[in-house]
This record gives C-alpha cells, sequence and structure tokens, in this order.
C-alpha cells in the first residue's frame, strides 16, 4: 500500500527574512489650538519603527542541511513618528503689586532669550475622513395629467408592404458573397 501525499526523502522549506536596518520612531508634540488650555496630552498618531528586510526561500534535507536557498523579496517598511498633541499654555495671571515689586513706578525690562529648537522632520499627517452631510433631493410636484380625448381621430395607416420572394425579412438585403477567397 502507498500513501499519496507524504515526504518520503524527508525534505522541508522555510521563509526566512534578514534584516537589513531598522529606523526607531521619534516623538513629535504639536501645539493644539483647540484644545482648552491645561488640558492633557492627547495621542494622535501611534508610531512603529521603519525596518528595510530581506526575504529568502530555503529548502532543507530531512537532516536540517541547507539544499537550497534563494532571494525571495525585498521590503521597506516606512518609520511612523508618534504625534502627540499639546494644549496651548494657560495665560499666567498678572502678580498683584502690578510690577513685580520693583517699587513704585520702576520699569523692569526683560530681554528675551533665543532659543533655536532642535529640527524636526515632520510626520505625514493622514487626512481625516470628511462623512458629507445628507443631501435630501428637492420636492418635485407632478405636472398636471390631461385626460385623453373620448373619441379620438381616425388614423390613416399605410398598406401593408408585401415580403419580397427572398428569404430575407422585408427592408433587408441580401448579403454579397465574396467570390474565390
Amino acid at each position: 500500500m502507498e500513501l499519496l501525499g507524504t515526504n518520503p526523502d524527508g525534505t522541508y522549506s522555510k521563509m526566512t527574512n534578514k534584516v537589513l536596518s531598522s529606523t526607531p520612531w521619534e516623538t513629535v508634540y504639536q501645539e493644539d489650538p483647540t484644545m482648552a488650555p491645561g488640558s492633557p496630552d492627547v495621542v494622535k498618531v501611534t508610531p512603529y519603527t521603519g525596518y528595510k528586510v530581506e526575504t529568502y526561500h530555503t529548502i532543507y534535507d530531512k537532516d536540517g542541511n541547507v539544499i537550497d536557498s534563494h532571494f525571495e523579496a525585498s521590503s521597506n517598511y516606512y518609520v511612523r513618528n508618534k504625534v502627540i498633541l499639546r494644549a496651548p499654555a494657560a495665560p499666567t495671571p498678572p502678580s498683584e503689586s502690578g510690577n513685580g515689586g520693583a517699587g513704585e513706578g520702576a520699569e523692569t525690562s526683560v530681554e528675551p532669550t533665543p532659543v533655536d529648537p532642535a529640527p524636526v522632520d515632520p510626520a505625514p499627517v493622514e487626512p481625516a475622513p470628511v462623512d458629507p452631510a445628507p443631501v435630501e433631493p428637492a420636492p418635485v410636484e407632478p405636472a398636471p395629467i390631461e385626460p385623453a380625448p373620448l373619441d379620438p381621430a381616425p388614423v390613416e395607416s399605410a398598406p401593408a408592404e408585401t415580403a419580397p420572394s427572398g428569404s430575407e425579412p422585408a427592408g433587408l438585403l441580401p448579403a454579397e458573397e465574396d467570390e474565390g477567397v
């Protein structure tokens, strides 16, 4: 008796991959003016790491020795940064003395400190799906229906045509046949 579909020589195959490189995601903060001041941060985009990968198909014998291995595909998985929305800063209330305790009529001058922001690669922002508002059709008033006349005028009919003596219906000509083709 012989079973069909068995693997008498014990060979098997596996798909394997080789990670060529990986790119870690970064956190990007964006100020959202629609949020109430002081509200907690909101994660807008979840992140994932980017990879460059090669995939191979490898065939093994029953002892685990490689019989054949060949390249199947190369894949690029792009990085997606984490985007966190922040509420605008709450306005600071003015001090009670009005001049910071520097005395009557004293003016204080504060020079702004320049800040060099670190360059940030903007994350691709996927547009939010737009749900169009339902449109209701304008009401249509039916046109008034006029009653049909009681005694229609007699219609003269054309005399019926007689079919020609051939097998073709009236009004059609027989197809021309090509001779010698």
